[in-house]
């Protein structure tokens, strides 16, 4: 598990701001998500955490691992661009494990293992572009906690998905990071996916963005989807709507 502090972090593309001056600390093993209007600069926010992008100012630390640097996981938005089509489902799990030099005759038990977890085990020698949404998008989350990360980003991770299935991969989600321990990070335009999966709330303003302000969760552990109809949850839905309401009449 690893500690997050983001100290002042500003990036422009092409002359034009698209994060403004965001300070934040994650605490270790804390599931905090960022929720802000589309192209506000959630992404890029996730993509500077992750080393995939360099902030034009401010700083990045993060604390916490045994190693000098921290396994990240990272689970894309678009989970088609980030997969093998050609290889198997196992064999897309297994790559994080061949980068970690783990022997072959282990990589595909542990990736067996992994599958398990979340009902694919019967897929394991199938193609993945043979599989569904649900199906493809579970199989990049085994993919991102095969290397134990420290620190997992998520980008929009259900986007594509129905009503029905985000609910149902975000308890498949939340089972195997609770187990997990590591600290998370998940961007989202959906208001109750925010509140669901978080310890806080992150809300941006518009582009560049911003921190609008900092929603505290404190629905109980383990999670279960009669929450999204309590009193707490809309009283926590409300109030991170404010916000929006309150950049909309500026």
């Amino acid at each position: 598990m690893s500690s997050i502090s983001l100290n002042h972090i500003c990036k422009n593309f092409s002359g034009s701001p698209t994060v403004a001056d965001v300070s934040l600390n994650i605490k270790s093993g804390e599931f905090v998500t960022v929720f802000g209007p589309n192209g506000c600069g959630k992404s890029t926010l996730l993509s500077i955490i992750a080393g995939l992008e360099k902030p034009d100012s401010g700083s990045i630390a993060i604390e916490g691992t045994a190693r000098n640097n921290p396994r990240i996981g990272f689970v894309f938005q678009n989970y088609n661009e980030s997969m093998l089509p050609w290889r198997t489902v196992g064999g897309n799990v297994e790559i994080a494990f061949e980068a970690l030099g783990i022997p072959k005759n282990e990589r595909r038990k542990k990736a067996a293992r992994l599958l398990e977890t979340v009902g694919l085990a019967n897929k394991y020698d199938e193609y993945f572009h043979s599989l569904s949404g649900g199906m493809k998008q579970l199989t990049a989350i085994c993919r991102a906690f095969a290397q134990s990360p420290d620190i997992l980003l998520l980008d929009e991770p259900f986007s594509a998905l129905d009503y029905s299935a985000t609910r149902s991969m975000e308890m498949e989600l939340l089972r195997i990071w609770e187990e997990s321990g590591c600290t998370a990070i998940c961007v989202s335009h959906d208001i109750d996916e925010a509140i669901f999966l978080a310890d806080r709330v992150v809300a941006l303003s518009p582009r560049p963005a911003a921190i609008r302000g900092i929603i505290q969760v404190d629905l109980p552990r383990p999670r279960s989807q009669d929450m999204l109809a309590s009193e707490y949850f809309f009283a926590l839905r409300n109030e991170l709507l404010r916000l929006f309401d309150y950049e909309a009449r500026q």
